[in-house]
């Protein structure tokens, strides 16, 4: 298993914006997530959102430095890195579970282990937590470790004690108030209740998302950039798009929105530009 923290990587700390990975997202988001930024993924069940979660703080934390931590509510922290360890070193998610590895993924694993290692980033399983509980967590892990980036997968799994309060929306404002206060990025995943109902050919935005629009549209409100995936093979097998995902920016408070097309390599646990192999 390999370590999920080092704190020691040698790396200057960044004072640009962090970056996404993905060229054409970072050029809409220019220049990259910010101190104090709510940053939400959704989309229909099963269509990539931890994946596309995991894409953007293992970019942060092993290209860029950036001091990041994964706080999981669903997955545990194995989960999470073997999902790391998939995408760095190009081996199917099956394969690495099985211990099966040929001689040719042994040295790519070996190849990546290393950089792995020394990235400033911690997972930490946080199942059944409170808001009050994340807070301190999230806290502790900016005052402590410097942490510049917490990923929290998923806020709906967060316990919200107050029964008369609407958990997710409140949440979301929390959160929101606690990125300001402590100059954080905070990048949350938001599962939608089902399958989002579209005609033929027709992609997802804030407008016609049917039943997520409910909750999307109430939490949007607090967040600073919405990015909803959304994936036509889900729909259609057969799909001339089949392989591609739609990261739709449906919110960006400080720019344009648009539709970035991807590359849906989710056998090695990724997302990628299309340019790329």
């Amino acid at each position: 298993m390999i370590s999920p923290r080092s704190s020691s990587t040698g790396r200057p700390r960044l004072e640009t914006g962090i970056q996404t990975g993905f060229t054409d997202l970072d050029r809409l988001l220019s220049p990259g997530l910010a101190p104090g930024q709510l940053v939400l993924v959704t989309g229909c069940p099963a269509v990539g959102k931890t994946t596309l979660m995991i894409n953007l703080v293992r970019h942060a934390a092993i290209r860029q430095g950036v001091v990041s931590t994964i706080l999981t509510l669903e997955l545990n922290e194995h989960d999470i890195m073997q999902r790391i360890i998939s995408a760095e070193a190009r081996i199917a998610a099956h394969v690495l579970a099985s211990g099966q590895l040929l001689d040719d993924d042994w040295a790519k694993l070996t190849h990546r282990t290393g950089e792995i290692r020394s990235a400033p980033l911690t997972v930490c399983q946080v199942r059944g937590a409170s808001l009050a509980d994340l807070t301190s967590t999230i806290t502790n892990a900016v005052e402590q470790d410097h942490t510049r980036l917490v990923a929290i997968d998923s806020i709906r799994q967060i316990r919200f004690d107050d029964i008369d309060q609407d958990s997710l929306p409140a949440t979301c404002r929390a959160l929101k108030r606690l990125a300001v206060q402590l100059g954080v990025t905070i990048l949350a995943v938001v599962p939608s209740p089902d399958r989002i109902p579209l005609h033929e050919g027709e992609s997802p935005d804030l407008a016609n998302l049917g039943e997520l629009a409910g909750h999307v549209t109430h939490i949007s409100e607090d967040a600073d950039i919405v990015i909803l995936i959304h994936r036509d093979d889900q729909y259609d097998l057969e799909s001339p798009r089949a392989g591609e995902a739609d990261l739709i920016v449906a919110k960006h408070r400080n720019g344009p929105c648009d539709i970035i097309v991807t590359a849906a390599q989710l056998h090695l646990c990724r997302f990628v530009d299309m340019a790329i192999g």
